[in-house]
């Protein structure tokens, strides 16, 4: 966090929204909600992590989990504002997405017993059924109309393995498929993203 959004960081949050108020006025506190407002020191932007963690192990022992799930879903759209360009991909939205209709989903109960099931809200399953759906028809969409041919005609597998953003042996082993097997796959890809969700 100290050297992303920290006050020595390369988009420090304090400077960032310190600018958002000053071109937003009252309205940035709506359009940019985050505890930030109140402390963006370093100190604090930890404070975000390390309480993520410990509502995270609280979550995992069955301990609160509609209030553990709701300050998770607070303190990352906290850090989600204030991180700006450094948090704001398809999986930190999606994140927020998810740990938001979590909430709906959890028991309210304080403490989860192992062998105690709890009713699910059926409203909360079809919209996190709906936001898988949205998730993989707008993979699949954001690719095609990327504005790069690659998916049109297939050949997208053919270079990927050389620029993906984590290489790994898997890559280069993948790479030497023959040429037909990566469009096939790219069209598997597609099919998979746009089609099998209907």
């Amino acid at each position: 966090m100290d050297g992303l959004i920290g006050g020595n960081g390369v988009s420090p949050a304090n400077q960032f929204l310190r600018v958002a108020h000053e071109q937003l006025g009252r309205h940035a506190y709506s359009l940019l909600p985050t505890f930030c407002w109140f402390n963006s020191t370093n100190t604090f932007l930890h404070f975000l992590c390390g309480g993520g963690v410990a509502f995270s192990l609280l979550l995992v022992f069955g301990i609160a989990p509609v209030i553990c799930l709701t300050a998770l879903f607070v303190f990352y759209l906290s850090l989600t504002v204030a991180g700006q360009t450094f948090l704001s991909f398809q999986w930190d939205i999606l994140l927020l997405e998810t740990g938001f209709l979590s909430i709906f989903l959890a028991p309210w109960r304080l403490l989860q017993k192992r062998e105690q099931e709890s009713p699910v809200s059926r409203a909360a399953l079809f919209l996190l059924k709906l936001l898988l759906f949205k998730l993989m028809v707008m993979s699949g969409v954001v690719k095609l109309t990327s504005g790069d041919d690659c998916w049109w005609n297939l050949t997208a597998l053919d270079y990927h393995y050389w620029s993906q953003p984590l290489p790994t042996i898997f890559g280069w082993w993948a790479d030497q498929h023959p040429e037909w097997f990566k469009h096939f796959s790219v069209g598997f890809c597609m099919a998979v993203e746009i089609i099998a969700p209907f």
